[in-house]
């Protein structure tokens, strides 16, 4: 008895969802998020700015990724308590070359941990160069940002965080 074969069709494997960072999970409260992390976190002491549209509520202070020292911020959105953002952050410095070398090294473990990115961009304006990768997950989606100022000042920055569910509703 012979067997019918259908032709291959072009295999996309589907993407894993990302629901969160680390132990972090979205929707968590900032109580569970403390409980979920211990004594690696604390609470934050920073004063939002009034256009802030994300809260840090807990912070990382010392947090390696490779040999990058790193700042991660756990955020919620103004007036709440849940947690929708994971801001990760290596800081202002006036080393172009090791913000540049971070920012390749984090796009890398990115690539390897997500696939590409689903978009990349690079701006200049005014000597200031923004440079831009995004990763996005049906609850989640990740920016890999590098800044640098015509004053050589910039900083290297990865931000998770939480779609939103409504507005994806309406595309």
């Amino acid at each position: 008895m012979l067997a019918a074969v259908a032709p291959c069709q072009d295999y996309t494997p589907i993407k894993p969802d990302v629901k969160g960072w680390g132990k972090i999970e979205w929707g968590m409260t900032v109580a569970e998020a403390k409980a979920a992390l211990g004594d690696q976190a604390t609470d934050s002491t920073q004063i939002p700015g009034v256009n802030f549209a994300f809260i840090e509520k807990l912070v990382i202070k010392e947090f390696l990724i490779g040999d990058v020292h790193c700042r991660v911020s756990i955020e919620s959105k103004k007036g709440s308590n849940v947690i929708g953002g994971v801001t990760i952050s290596t800081g202002v410095s006036h080393d172009i070359s090791s913000r540049e070398n971070a920012f390749d090294s984090f796009r890398k473990l990115l690539i390897e941990k997500y696939g590409q990115p689903k978009n990349e961009d690079r701006s200049a304006e005014g000597g200031s160069i923004r440079t831009n990768a995004l990763w996005t997950f049906p609850s989640t989606s990740i920016t890999l940002r590098r800044s640098e100022s015509r004053y050589s000042n910039g900083y290297v920055s990865i931000e998770y965080r939480a779609a939103d569910k409504d507005a994806l509703k309406v595309v």
